[in-house]
C-alpha cells in the first residue's frame, strides 16, 4: 500500500510524515465518521490493480519505473479532505499507453537469421536491418489505449459507484465533481 497525506492551504503544499502525518490523519478520519477510511481502502484497491497491471503481461515496458509508482494520495485542506489515485510522475504518465496493434519492435538478429533467406524476403515475417538488429511484431501488441485513464480513471469512476452505498449520496457527489 502506498499512500501518503497532503496538507495544502493556499498555493502552499506539502506531505505530511510522522507524528505530525499520524495526527492529522486521526483527525481526519475522526471527522468523516469513517469514510475517508473507506474511501482509502478502495483506492488502495484499484491503486494495487493498476501497479500491477502497469508493467503487467498486456503493459508497457519499464523504462525507469517512475511512471507506474502508483500512488493514493489523501489532501487535508481547512475546508476539505480529497482522496486521489494518480502516478508519482503524472507529467510523463498520462502520455504512457499500450502498444498498439501494429507495434514492431527490434531485437537482435542470430547468426540463422542471416543464413537463412528466408527471413529476408519475408515482408511480413523478420525483416532484417543493417548492423544485426531484427525488426518483428510486438508481443505485447494491444489496443494502443492510454494507462492512466484504463487503469486508474475507469476503475475509480467504477469504484465510486459501488461506494454510493456505504458512504453516502452526498459525498460520492462531492467527489465524483472533483471535490468542489
Amino acid at each position: 500500500m502506498r499512500s501518503m497525506t497532503r496538507w495544502e492551504e493556499g498555493s502552499v503544499s506539502f506531505e505530511l510524515g510522522g507524528e505530525l502525518d499520524q495526527l492529522v490523519r486521526a483527525a481526519a478520519l475522526a471527522a468523516t465518521d469513517g469514510a475517508l477510511a473507506v474511501l482509502e481502502e478502495e483506492a488502495n484497491v484499484v491503486a494495487t490493480a493498476a501497479r500491477e497491471a502497469w508493467y503487467g503481461p498486456n503493459g508497457v515496458k519499464l523504462r525507469t519505473g517512475k511512471s507506474g509508482d502508483i500512488v493514493v494520495v489523501t489532501t487535508v485542506t481547512p475546508t476539505e479532505i480529497r482522496v486521489a489515485i494518480g502516478s508519482r510522475d503524472v507529467a510523463r504518465a498520462k502520455y504512457v499507453h499500450r502498444p498498439g496493434p501494429l507495434s514492431r519492435i527490434k531485437v537482435p538478429a542470430t547468426r540463422a537469421d542471416f543464413v537463412s533467406g528466408a527471413a529476408l524476403a519475408s515482408p511480413k515475417g523478420k525483416k532484417i536491418q543493417g548492423r544485426g538488429v531484427k525488426e518483428i511484431d510486438n508481443p505485447k501488441a494491444s489496443d494502443g489505449k492510454f494507462l492512466l485513464q484504463e487503469l486508474i480513471g475507469k476503475p475509480a469512476r467504477a469504484m465510486l459507484k459501488r461506494l454510493e452505498v456505504r458512504v453516502g449520496p452526498a459525498i460520492v457527489e462531492r467527489i465524483g465533481r472533483g471535490g468542489r
